[in-house]
């Protein structure tokens, strides 16, 4: 299902999050939610920008990305990327992966 009208989301998680698909789209579209595999994650900012939100969801998920992969979503969100993250029961490690840019202590 591709659309230019669709919301296209990347869905980085410990878990399944099967209520993506029933949020309305930012487009008038549908609401496509693809699980994002580590291995396959793009290694440069721009490789990010197919997606409208990117969901990074627990720290197991996260630790599995090489250092590049890191990179490229802090240069996305700078650049007007949409993160979304969920820290489950480890914050501490999720500070630590996506560092202060992405997750700043109050």
């Amino acid at each position: 299902m591709s659309s230019e009208n669709n919301t296209l989301i990347a869905v980085l998680a410990e878990r399944s999050i099967p209520y993506l698909r029933v949020l309305p789209g930012v487009r008038q579209g549908a609401v496509v939610a693809l699980e994002a595999y580590p291995y396959v994650l793009p290694r440069s900012s721009s490789g990010w920008f197919g997606f409208d939100v990117v969901i990074i969801d627990g720290a197991a998920a996260l630790q599995q990305l090489q250092q590049d992969q890191l990179e490229a979503p802090r240069l996305w969100v700078k650049l007007g990327g949409n993160l979304v993250v969920g820290t489950g029961g480890n914050t501490v490690a999720m500070a630590r992966a996506l560092g202060p840019e992405l997750f700043p202590r109050t």
